[in-house]
C-alpha cells in the first residue's frame, strides 16, 4: 500500500489514504542573470546550489466510526503536523531509498464530505537534497589508509567522528582537516561540516569544541573514490558521508 511517513509517523496510521502518485519535483537552480550591453540574452551565473521544492500528496479518508465528525480526525491530522519540528524527516513507498528534510507550514484546507469523510492536499517544504538511506551507516576507520566512495555526482559536507589524544590531519581526498587537540588527554570530538560546528560531550553536556579546528576549511566529499589518511595518534575516524542525489 502506498504511504508517506513524516516525522516518524506513518500517513495510514493517522487513517489517510493517498489518492494518486505524487508528481515527482525536482528543484531548480540557483542562476544569477547578467545583461551584458550589446549581446543578446543574459548571462547566467550559478553558485552550485538549488532551491527548495515543494512535495504533495493528495489524500482521502475515512473517519474512524460513527462517534467521529470529519472536523475531529481533521484536528487529530493538524496536532501531527502542526507539532513536527522545522527540518523533519520525510519518507514514501515512491521512492524507500531516499528521505527528505521536510518542514509543514500549512496551511490545511479540508474537504468535509458528508461528515463522513475527508479530502485534502498536504504540502511539504522539503530541501532539495534527496538524502540516500545506504548512507546513513557510518564508515568507520580504525587505521589509516582506507577510502569511502561518494556514489553521487553532488559533493557533500559529511559529519565526522575523531577520537585521539594528539593533533593532527584528517584528510578525506583532496581536502584536509587539522585537529589542534590542547594537552596530551584524549578527546571524543564530532565535526559537522555542513554546519561547520565542533563539539565534545562532557558529562552529557555539548560543549562547543570549535577552537579545536585548524583554519577555516571543512572537508567536502567529492563524487567516486575519495581516499581517507589521518595520522597513529588518531584511534578512531567515523564519517557519515551524507551522500544524495537530486
Amino acid at each position: 500500500m502506498s504511504d508517506f511517513w513524516f516525522n516518524g509517523v506513518s500517513a495510514e496510521e493517522m487513517g489517510l489514504r493517498i489518492e494518486r502518485y505524487p508528481i515527482i519535483h525536482k528543484p531548480r537552480k540557483r542562476l544569477t542573470p547578467v545583461t551584458i550591453p550589446g549581446r543578446n540574452g543574459n548571462l547566467h551565473i550559478s553558485d552550485g546550489s538549488y532551491e527548495d521544492i515543494v512535495i504533495r500528496y493528495e489524500c482521502w479518508w475515512k473517519n474512524k466510526s460513527s462517534a467521529y465528525s470529519t472536523g475531529r480526525t481533521a484536528h487529530e491530522i493538524a496536532q501531527w503536523l502542526y507539532t513536527a519540528p522545522v527540518g523533519a524527516r520525510l519518507e514514501d513507498t515512491y521512492d524507500s531509498t531516499v528521505f527528505r528534510t521536510a518542514t509543514f507550514q500549512g496551511p490545511l484546507d479540508i474537504e468535509n464530505i458528508l461528515d463522513r469523510y475527508g479530502r485534502v492536499t498536504l504540502e511539504f517544504q522539503c530541501r532539495p537534497e534527496a538524502w540516500l538511506k545506504k548512507a546513513e551507516t557510518a564508515l568507520t576507520f580504525t587505521q589509516s589508509g582506507g577510502f569511502l566512495n561518494n556514489p553521487t555526482p553532488f559533493a557533500t559536507r559529511p559529519l565526522i567522528h575523531v577520537v585521539g589524544a594528539i593533533s593532527g590531519g584528517l584528510r578525506i581526498g583532496d581536502n584536509m582537516l587539522t585537529l589542534i587537540f590542547p594537552g596530551m588527554e584524549a578527546h571524543d570530538i564530532w565535526i559537522d561540516c555542513e554546519e561547520q560546528e565542533a563539539w565534545e560531550i562532557v558529562d552529557g553536556v555539548e560543549v562547543s569544541s570549535n577552537s579545536y579546528i585548524g583554519g577555516a576549511d571543512y572537508i567536502t566529499i567529492q563524487p567516486g573514490r575519495n581516499d581517507v589518511t589521518f595520522p597513529n595518534s588518531f584511534e578512531l575516524v567515523e564519517i557519515w558521508t551524507r551522500a544524495y542525489t537530486i
